[in-house]
């Protein structure tokens, strides 16, 4: 078929990504069962038995995992969608980094995104993807990097060729690794502009002084600016190991192929390298300073403030809950401090999802003393009067569960949320013994996880002269003396 054809039918079904959730997120995937896996000729596709998933719905739902030549692979099932996503997951991440090589890893997936395999010029490689109506795409985070694919079903095979030349031997062409150089300089030079950017960047500096994660995945400029198609290839070659890659496919595709994919594509390249894997285990941050952080500039009608405390990670078995009472949290916050009060615009609180975690805290006021005692008296309500009714936190884990299963409507977004529970939260099962923990929840268990994290927060501001006069508390008002089981953990900062 023509390319005109291809990138018909390819926008066509792209437009199908928005399938209900039912579909993608295993109504009918459910029909796959462990039997139905167990009777495929195990030989033609991996040499030891699948873990298979006995979910009859989530997003586990029709899950295998098996190895295929050293190569971890995960496929999850979706009968009668058209898309496939495949994530070729990297472990490592900036807990593999040097100072020297900050951001590599970041700029040489970029160029590897945009610039193809070595036998195809830049134009052949971006035809053959418009043709097909097909996406490839990389990055890298804290934790780990990926590359990813989604293509429709009729231009599979030929999608995955053009994927794993150009995983396997990129370009790296000078031309493209300066205009790449460009963006990632372009995004440090300007990552201060903003007074919300600015107090992401101060906190992080503070709070991640002495841990992994003090290497960002952008990198320096002084580090980026250096650079070589050399140092990409280098990197390139590290990253590219056996036992550093988890392959993820989310699709109506049968085990066996996905196994000659992997085999064809992967089988030769080095078991190992020459150091091993690092991991993304929670790692305590070093530093107990919790003095405020504070950058002046004239002129601001409103002070920033955005405030980290450490928090538990998705392996954790405190995540659900202490996640839980986060989304309370930022919903009494808006109530309390923005409508009945008027004393901001922008209130939040959440936690992030990273191998070592935090919390947060953030807020815009002109008065910032008085707006963040009385966010901390919001914070005190939950954690020492708890004030939680079992039938309000129903609501609010449906209310949740609802957003979630939402997201996860596109087989990309499976594979990208599969990735993650993989990688920092405990194994790929853990996706839906996530929820169920959520629907377990009791408002004492939210209470608790309040009262164990949601202190010793470190601040960072951004406001006028007089922001520098103010020293927002750390702790919630009469933070209470916890025993037993409900006693915080000895702090490691």
């Amino acid at each position: 078929m023509n390319a005109q054809h291809w990138t018909a039918v390819g926008r066509a079904l792209c437009c199908a990504m928005l399938l209900p959730a039912w579909v993608a997120c295993g109504g009918a995937a459910s029909t796959t069962t462990a039997n139905d896996v167990l009777e495929t000729p195990r030989e033609a596709w991996s040499e030891i038995a699948p873990i298979v998933s006995e979910a009859s719905e989530g997003l586990t739902a029709g899950a295998m995992a098996f190895d295929v030549d050293g190569v971890a692979v995960l496929l999850k099932r979706t009968p009668g969608n058209p898309i496939v996503s495949t994530s070729v997951v990297i472990a490592g991440g900036v807990h593999d980094d040097r100072p020297e090589e900050a951001g590599l890893e970041r700029l040489t997936l970029s160029v590897l995104e945009h610039g193809g395999p070595a036998d195809r010029t830049k134009t052949e490689y971006a035809a053959a993807l418009d043709a097909m109506g097909s996406i490839i795409g990389a990055g890298a985070g804290y934790d780990f990097a990926s590359a990813s694919c989604s293509a429709v079903l009729p231009a599979l095979d030929e999608t995955w060729a053009l994927f794993a030349a150009t995983l396997r031997t990129p370009a790296f062409r000078e031309a493209d690794l300066e205009r790449m150089r460009e963006q990632q300089l372009l995004g440090l030079q300007t990552r201060m502009d903003s007074p919300d950017s600015a107090l992401g960047e101060l906190l992080k500096d503070a709070y991640f002084a002495g841990h992994p994660y003090a290497q960002r995945p952008e990198g320096t400029e002084t580090s980026v600016a250096g650079f070589t198609t050399e140092d990409l290839a280098a990197m390139h070659a590290r990253l590219m190991t056996r036992d550093r890659l988890r392959v993820i496919v989310v699709g109506d595709v049968a085990p066996e192929r996905v196994a000659d994919w992997v085999r064809a594509t992967f089988s030769d390249l080095p078991a190992q390298g020459d150091a091993p894997v690092p991991t993304s285990a929670s790692t305590p941050f070093a530093s107990g300073d919790r003095t405020p952080i504070v950058e002046q500039r004239e002129g601001l009608p409103t002070t920033y403030l955005l405030g980290y405390f450490d928090a538990p990670s998705p392996a954790d078995p405190d995540f659900a809950a202490l996640q839980l009472g986060l989304e309370i949290l930022s919903d009494r916050l808006f109530e309390e401090v923005r409508t009945r009060r008027n004393l901001t615009y922008a209130v939040a609180s959440g936690i992030a999802s990273r191998g070592s975690n935090t919390g947060y805290l953030y807020v815009t006021a002109t008065d910032p003393e008085t707006t963040v005692a009385v966010m901390l008296d919001t914070v005190a309500g939950m954690t020492i009067d708890g004030g939680i009714e079992a039938g309000d936190l129903h609501d609010q884990i449906e209310m949740y569960l609802t957003r979630y299963w939402m997201g996860l409507q596109q087989n990309g977004s499976q594979a990208s949320t599969l990735a993650q529970w993989w990688m920092i939260g405990g194994g790929w099962l853990e996706a839906d013994a996530h929820a169920d923990r959520l629907r377990a929840l009791t408002p004492e268990d939210v209470q608790a996880a309040m009262q164990r994290y949601v202190r010793d927060i470190r601040w960072a501001m951004v406001g006028d002269a007089a922001a520098g006069a103010y020293v927002p508390p750390s702790q919630p008002p009469a933070a209470p003396t916890l025993t037993g089981d409900a006693a915080p953990a000895p702090s490691p900062l």
